[in-house]
């Protein structure tokens, strides 16, 4: 064998194999699984260590609320509610949802069109409205004879009490007795108001205290849409009264509005209506970890917005639900101690507590960012509705006064104790309420310094100058500048011959 064949016997058969653009993609294929399967492994690690930490917080946050009040859930709410109810033949309930329920399509389209607004027109309360719109408003209560003299009837001390179904959302509970309640005080407004131009003042005074009855049928219902109708309505009682005494002389029933005004401006309705909250709250976040609140359902918290990206978010967040309950739970907390505090320390207190958005974009609380209730309005709604009814109370105490002595007060102080227990203090700033003497009427109201309405929107006689906020309170004029023409028609003296 010669020598090349020798060299051709031990050269290799094949050239060495190499790496081809396949195999490289398979195995980067291959590490992209195994750093994907590290990542899996690890979110869903974190995601179970989170939610140990985050059930352990919410035990601690639960022990501390049983503690705190042992039947603050919701259904311990709803089961006190009910049987604190009165008996079905003793339950004006029924009665009030009748008067709404039979009001005609002919009244509703007054009330809540033209009509009504030149009936409201905007004027001094002592001023009449437009003889146009005492026209309509003749003309609408002419609909309705009956059903202003069945909500009268409502003026007694029955009960009012009306069932509630909570639902398994209890966001999306109905509430339509509500929107009946404020109907049948409209009514009733306006029944006060036609019987002053009547000459019967003293059926406007009862006609306010029925709107103060239909007030306390909304009671306390735990949530804070029913608290605000009740602010609503107290708040249209303290307005009924003012306008009665702006243009009559009612003689019978001022004494016991003013009692009552009193006792309902004592009302917590922040109070009640945080307590309602905080166990609604409860039941929301323990509905969405144990799955009988659906994703679609928690997507209407969101302003419906539930793509794909949206749906992998809130699978993820439902393992930080338990933090963000208890995270909840502690605001609400806070509060409900800011809600026991004296009233003109109440706003401070709620602005002070630590929320979320106030600190940024944190994932762990989102629920808490979309539920936790807007409470510094509600604190502001239910302090101007105590204002509103102490400052009427006030009034009728001034024209109780005047009944009997023929003028009327130089101050506060002078009613008390013969026609007011007290001074009565603005919620706002914890000061006596502001009493101005004027040469045919008194006025008196609380200001809030940070309240944000136009300067045109509140009364010249509350006008501070320079001082910002806005003032809320009423007032009352001796008979002599009561039920004055409106401004256009005022009958114009007549020329100078030139």
């Amino acid at each position: 064998m010669t020598h090349d064949e020798d060299e051709h016997d031990h050269a290799p058969t094949t050239a060495p194999p190499r790496r081809t653009l396949k195999s490289r993609a398979g195995g980067c294929a291959k590490a992209v699984l195994i750093l994907v399967g590290v990542l899996v492994v690890a979110f869903f690690a974190v995601r179970w260590q989170a939610g140990r930490m985050g059930q352990r917080a919410l035990e601690k946050q639960l022990a501390v609320n049983d503690a705190r009040e042992p039947d603050w859930r919701l259904d311990a709410v709803m089961e006190a509610r009910e049987k604190a109810k009165p008996a079905a033949e003793a339950n004006d309930g029924p009665a009030i949802l009748a008067v709404a329920d039979k009001l005609p399509a002919e009244w509703n389209k007054w009330h809540t069109g033209d009509g009504a607004q030149k009936w409201f027109d905007k004027r001094d309360p002592n001023r009449l409205p437009p003889l146009e719109g005492v026209a309509a408003a003749r003309a609408a209560v002419a609909l309705v004879p009956e059903l202003r003299a069945d909500a009268l009837k409502l003026r007694n001390d029955r009960r009012a009490f009306f069932p509630l179904k909570v639902a398994n959302n209890p966001i999306a509970t109905l509430l339509p007795h509500v929107q009946k309640v404020r109907e049948v005080v409209n009514v009733l407004g306006t029944d006060a108001q036609v019987s002053a131009l009547d000459k019967n003042p003293n059926r406007g005074i009862e006609a306010a205290r029925a709107q103060l009855k239909l007030a306390r049928a909304i009671g306390d219902e735990p949530f804070f849409v029913s608290q605000l109708v009740r602010c609503a309505c107290a708040s249209a009682a303290a307005q009924t009264a003012q306008q009665v005494l702006a243009w009559a002389e009612p003689t019978e029933g001022l004494a016991e509005l003013q009692a009552e005004l009193l006792a309902e401006a004592d009302t917590p309705y922040f109070l009640v209506g945080m307590r309602g909250e905080r166990a609604t709250l409860d039941r929301i976040f323990t509905g969405i970890a144990d799955g009988t609140i659906t994703e679609d359902e928690f997507f209407r918290f969101a302003d419906g917005r539930s793509g794909p990206g949206e749906r992998v978010a809130f699978r993820a967040y439902k393992a930080l639900v338990p933090a963000d309950h208890a995270s909840c739970l502690n605001l609400c907390n806070q509060y409900v101690d800011a809600a026991k505090l004296p009233h003109h320390e109440q706003l401070a207190a709620v602005r002070a507590v630590p929320l979320p958005h106030r600190e940024g974009f944190d994932p762990r609380r989102v629920g808490t960012r979309l539920l936790l209730p807007a409470a510094e309005r509600f604190v502001e709604a239910g302090l101007r509705t105590r204002t509103n009814l102490l400052c009427a109370a006030a009034c009728v105490a001034c024209e109780r006064f005047r009944l009997k002595n023929g003028r009327f007060p130089k101050d506060l102080a002078e009613l008390v104790p013969a026609f007011l227990p007290a001074v009565p203090v603005n919620p706002f700033d914890g000061k006596p309420l502001t009493f101005r003497a004027f040469e045919d009427r008194v006025a008196i109201y609380g200001w809030y310094d940070n309240g944000q309405f136009a300067r045109e929107a509140f009364p010249a006689d509350f006008d501070e100058g320079q001082r910002k906020g806005n003032p809320f309170g009423s007032r009352v004029w001796l008979p002599k500048s009561r039920a004055l023409p409106h401004p256009d028609d005022e009958i114009p003296p007549p020329r100078e011959k030139p």
